[in-house]
């Protein structure tokens, strides 16, 4: 992931290889209705082993607050993700 002037935080899924599997996507595309549709950036992505899950965080605009997106299936593609 990476900070976007315009959306917040982009982030870019590559397999091991180095080849492109989804992205490049604005981490608010993941979450369509407030509060967690805008954001200013400073992302964090962390792969939990023990629950196969994915976890994305980035700060929310006006708010003081973060927003988390937790991956629905071990598949960051194609699972979907919830929205905190």
């Amino acid at each position: 992931m990476v900070n976007d002037i315009t959306t917040g935080s982009v982030f870019t899924i590559y397999d091991k290889s180095g080849n492109i599997l989804a992205g490049p996507t604005a981490l608010i595309s993941l979450a369509p209705g407030a509060p967690c549709d805008t954001g200013i950036g400073d992302p964090i992505v962390l792969y939990d082993r023990l629950a196969d899950r994915w976890l994305m965080s980035q700060m929310q605009t006006g708010l003081s607050g973060i927003c988390l997106f937790i991956s629905m299936t071990p598949d960051p593609v194609a699972g979907g993700w919830f929205v905190y």
